[in-house]
């Protein structure tokens, strides 16, 4: 399949389980849950409680639990908690100015307009 529009639900729901299989195997390897241990907990829970347990093991590593919360989320997050200032020096950082021989909007308006 090309597109996810041209899937069965089934073809999808398949597609969801390896993703999410994918996943929960590559946290279960980078938790230090590896050989007959992972089969067992597999085998013992549901998905929910094996990713508790390695949450709880992550934090007996010391790591921070928002370890566990999405990336993409947290730039938005840290994206909106600027305040003013860090907004206007983003603004300079990356801000354009056109050299002073250019010619205005309005300019290059009237000469497309002209021709």
């Amino acid at each position: 399949m090309e597109r996810v529009g041209d899937m069965t639900r089934e073809e999808l729901r398949q597609l969801v389980g390896e993703v999410v299989e994918e996943r929960l195997e590559r946290a279960l390897r980078e938790n230090g849950i590896t050989g007959p241990s992972r089969d067992r907990e597999r085998n013992a829970g549901s998905r929910k409680e094996i990713l508790e347990e390695i949450r709880r093991r992550s934090r007996k590593l010391g790591r921070a639990s928002e370890s566990w919360s999405n990336p993409v989320v947290e730039e938005r997050e840290a994206i909106r908690k600027r305040n003013r200032a860090e907004v206007s020096e983003e603004i300079d950082r990356i801000g354009w100015t056109p050299p002073a021989d250019a010619a205005t909007p309005q300019q290059m308006l009237r000469e497309d307009r002209d021709r």
